[in-house]
């Protein structure tokens, strides 16, 4: 194992977790708030960051590095990221717990929160709050190691093992190119969301804030009720526009970006998704309008599209409480429950199974069907026009059983520690998919205060290892990867 290299990788990450703690800084500054929240953070962040950087540098065995080392480097890296970035919190009266939840929430784009009364807080501690899932949308490893010069010879090993999205398809031939197009396309739509909503008249802060978390399919947002508090159906509009943008695969975009739009429509995991979509936009719509909205389609239609759009993507915004049966219906709450396990595409910001995956499984189940009828019919098992191999399905069966698996058992220690269905299984659910507000006692108006300190940590587990899809958080776990 080169713990030389380890240590002066995750060096570079803690370093540049001080570094963006500068934007909150300056931004309470701006507001005349009391700046201890970062001015220690960040002291302690890029001293500690440049001890490891430049005591380890030298010191590097550029010839053994492995993906053992690649592993435990993104996944203790993300760990790093969330302890560093939760000391702001500590300086709001916030417990090193729920500091831990609330940091860890926001690098993966989760959107759960244990804050009771948000805009009690500082403006720069929200606005460090909203960044975080800016920078966890992209992932922090591919963020910082593609933004950054050659920084390690190991910044290859990362980026696999981080991006597994990066390794289904390239859009240039060295990984890490591809990397920096998804970060340019990732900082475009940054941009152009921004100038959008200061069009809308959203303050400066607002318009940020917002972005950061559309983007990134986070969910977190400065104001206690979410996108309803603008009551802004063209803001409404803008927003969803971008979660959707952003949970479809980058490589599309780029594509289109080239002139080659109607390679979306070629996509077939993007075809599943949009249908998927629609599908669950107009079911849930009718749903309401003749149970809940006295027959009126438009109102329907307008929280509907929201909502839908906001959980399948994983972002986690509302504009109704969708966990209460004044505004929603059982039926129409389990749809959301099966969305929040989808997820967007693969290559994009949002978390979840993926549709490609949930596609392919699809695909399979149809074919044994027809083998079932054509026993000596030789079947290929196509995808985009190219043939998926057995190994890739197996890969693809053994995640999704391995993320059912997961999903189940801890929602069983939920129960068991006295929560109810509803709540355990949507708690899992959410931060599994890093979606962000579930259903029961964790509603999009509600939080995740209440759990006790055990439960805490598994959800905590349940975040970092849905945004790192399991098995490389997993395998840590296992005795095997610790032995030479």
């Amino acid at each position: 194992m080169n713990y030389k290299v380890i240590f002066s990788d995750l060096g570079y990450v803690i370093f540049m977790i001080g570094l963006f703690m500068l934007c909150p800084l300056l931004v309470s500054v701006y507001y005349k708030e009391d700046i201890k929240y970062f001015v220690i953070p960040i002291l302690i962040s890029i001293i500690t960051g440049s001890f490891l950087i430049l005591f380890f540098k030298n010191r590097q065995n550029k010839e053994s590095f492995y993906d053992k080392e690649a592993i435990i480097i993104v996944v203790i890296g993300w760990l790093s990221a969330s302890i560093f970035g939760s000391m702001p919190y500590l300086f709001a009266s916030v417990s090193p717990l729920d500091a831990l939840f609330e940091a860890m929430s926001g690098f993966t784009t989760t959107g759960s929160t244990i804050l009771l009364d948000i805009e009690s807080y500082s403006r720069g501690l929200l606005f460090w709050r909203n960044m975080t899932q800016w920078l966890g949308g992209m992932g922090i490893i591919v963020f910082f190691f593609t933004v950054l010069p050659s920084i390690s010879p190991s910044s290859l090993h990362l980026i696999k093992k981080e991006a597994s999205f990066m390794t289904i398809e390239k859009i240039r031939p060295r990984i890490r190119d591809t990397a920096r197009i998804f970060c340019g396309i990732y900082m475009l739509f940054t941009v152009i969301e921004t100038i959008l909503l200061l069009f809308c008249g959203l303050p400066l802060y607002d318009a940020l804030c917002t972005t950061f978390t559309t983007v990134s399919t986070g969910g977190f947002h400065p104001r206690a009720e979410s996108i309803a508090y603008y009551n802004n159906l063209t803001v409404e509009i803008i927003v969803m526009v971008f979660m959707f943008l952003s949970s479809i695969n980058f490589a599309l975009h780029y594509r289109a970006l080239n002139g080659r739009i109607k390679d979306f429509i070629k996509d077939e995991e993007f075809r599943f998704y949009l249908s998927v979509v629609l599908l669950s936009i107009g079911i849930t719509t009718i749903n309401l309008a003749l149970k809940i909205n006295n027959g009126d389609f438009l109102v329907s239609l307008r929280y509907v599209s929201f909502n839908v759009i906001s959980i399948v993507t994983a972002t986690g915004f509302s504009t109704v409480d969708f966990s209460s049966t004044t505004f929603w219906t059982h039926s129409s709450m389990f749809i959301l429950l099966i969305l929040m396990l989808l997820g967007g595409c693969t290559g994009s910001t949002s978390g979840g199974i993926k549709a490609g995956r949930v596609y392919l499984t699809f695909k399979f189940i149809a074919r044994e069907f027809k083998h079932i009828l054509h026993p000596n019919a030789v079947i290929p098992l196509k995808y985009n026009g190219r043939v998926i191999s057995d190994g890739i399905i197996n890969k693809i069966f053994s995640f999704v059983l391995l993320y059912l698996l997961l999903f189940v058992s801890i929602s069983f220690i939920l129960m068991l520690m006295g929560y109810d269905p509803a709540t355990s299984l949507s708690a899992v659910a959410t931060t599994m998919e890093n979606c962000g507000p579930g259903l029961g006692r964790i509603g999009p108006f509600e939080n995740f205060a209440f759990f006790n300190p055990i439960a805490k940590l598994l959800l905590i587990f349940s975040m970092l290892a849905g945004r790192l899809e399991l098995f490389i958080v997993l395998v840590l776990f296992m005795p095997a990867f610790w032995k030479r």
